[in-house]
């Protein structure tokens, strides 16, 4: 075991310059390589995701990059690429039980939190780059009847059948931005080809509403099986342009004040931006469309 995690350990090209940055990222307590792990370029637009058995490649790195590496029931991790000549090893998070809370549940009674229409979905969130959206959901004095959170549901769109994504509850931090994971393992999900309304199932975690709210997530993943290649025409120079993005998209709903929706990339969390429409004064803002399902 330990002659093979050598084999995949972390290589560096061409030092002095651009480089491309290959390897693999172990769970520091099984020796097992960890899949899906979103690795984010600090403060840049770069990164990756690891394939099904933990390998990943990084291309354009800088002899001075910092590694961000980031997934489910691991600790977050900054790894220098000086060090990057050996594995990238998780620890297993150690979670308090403050953080997750069991109820009973009985299911007879049930509320829709910002339960939307097909209609109002009126744009969609694509990602080229490792990255998550998120929406808070503060806590209402009217949940305390339905304490328990039962589903999301998620709107998306894709051109690829089976795009796979990750669903991320977090709980906000000191600062007011999406802090520690909720969850403790990785819900992976994925969408339908076409446009969809995905339900997820979160009612065997006994999760509940906590009194500090929630931010609901999504992750991109930059693997294969996500990679949509296509080509589109450039109106300022006349040329045509072969690019790449990865699904799914996930909608948005616009809002004239902030969502509250919040983005992850570079290894940092960023308020969503207002967007000038096309009068050059209304300013708009998207937020992630989802629903979340309590019940009792």
């Amino acid at each position: 075991m330990k002659r093979l995690i050598y084999l995949l350990a972390c290589v560096i090209v061409g030092l002095n310059a651009s480089a491309q940055l290959a390897g693999v990222v172990i769970d520091a307590a099984s020796g097992l390589p960890v899949p899906y792990v979103n690795l984010y370029v600090l403060n840049s637009q770069n990164g990756a995701t690891t394939d099904s058995v933990g390998r990943f490649s990084i291309y354009d790195c800088n002899p001075g990059d910092t590694l961000v590496v980031s997934s489910i029931g691991y600790v977050v991790k900054k790894v220098s690429l000086a060090d990057a000549g050996k594995p990238i090893l998780l620890a297993p998070k150690v979670y308090e039980m403050t953080e997750i809370n069991v109820m009973p549940r009985s299911y007879n009674k049930q509320l829709v939190v910002n339960k939307l229409r097909k209609k109002e979905v009126n744009g969609y969130f694509k990602s080229t780059r490792p990255s998550i959206v998120a929406r808070y959901f503060p806590f209402r004095s009217n949940y305390a009847s339905t304490g328990f959170i039962k589903e999301i549901r998620i709107f998306t769109k894709s051109d690829l059948p089976g795009a796979t994504f990750n669903v991320r509850l977090f709980l906000p931090d000191s600062k007011g931005e999406p802090g520690g994971d909720l969850l403790r393992e990785a819900v992976l999900a994925e969408a339908k080809k076409g446009k969809d309304v995905l339900r997820i199932d979160l009612s065997e975690y006994s999760l509940s509403f906590p009194s500090i709210g929630l931010f609901v997530g999504v992750e991109w993943l930059m693997i294969d099986r996500n990679k949509k290649d296509f080509v589109y025409n450039e109106m300022s120079t006349s040329s045509t342009v072969n690019t790449y993005s990865y699904d799914p998209q996930f909608g948005s709903v616009r809002r004239t004040v902030f969502p509250d929706t919040w983005s992850y990339s570079g290894g940092n969390w960023h308020k969503v931006v207002a967007v000038n429409m096309d009068d050059g004064i209304t300013k708009m803002y998207f937020e992630l469309a989802v629903e979340l399902t309590l019940t009792n």
